[in-house]
């Protein structure tokens, strides 16, 4: 064999060595990549899950202090019940209008739990104004 021959032959053992090589990389970037879609599917559901939690939660609240001012005696009982419910909800708005533009997506989850937390939040506000 020839010099020329004898290189000819180790550079295509070299690029197909180059070629396995980089066959390799590919295969282990998609899994990665799979992996990565995987954990943030898995992050979404716990996100969302966690979501739904708290809209169930996030009510009891106002459905407490409903029945309580039905049970209290007097105006200044049912004022004060809703003032504490309104600070509740108030530092729920607080908190989610200033953390959630971090991460709000148009998900039906997150629209609904922004409407929720701003209705209670209003709502709460008028019950103690009017009682007060």
């Amino acid at each position: 064999m020839t010099a020329l021959e004898e290189l000819k032959a180790a550079t295509r053992e070299s690029a197909e060595a180059k070629r396995e090589e980089l066959a390799r990389v590919i295969d282990r970037a998609i899994a990665e990549v799979r992996e990565i879609a995987k954990l943030k599917e898995e992050s979404r559901k716990a996100l969302r899950d966690i979501l739904l939690d708290i809209i169930s939660k996030i009510r009891a609240p106002y459905e407490t202090t409903v029945a309580q001012a039905r049970e209290a005696e007097t105006i200044d009982e049912v004022a004060l019940l809703w003032k504490d419910t309104h600070a509740f909800y108030a530092d729920w708005l607080k908190w989610w209008e200033g953390s959630r533009s971090i991460w709000f997506t148009e998900e039906e989850v997150f629209i609904y739990l922004d409407r929720l937390i701003k209705n209670l939040e209003r709502s709460s506000a008028q019950a103690y104004e009017f009682h007060s």
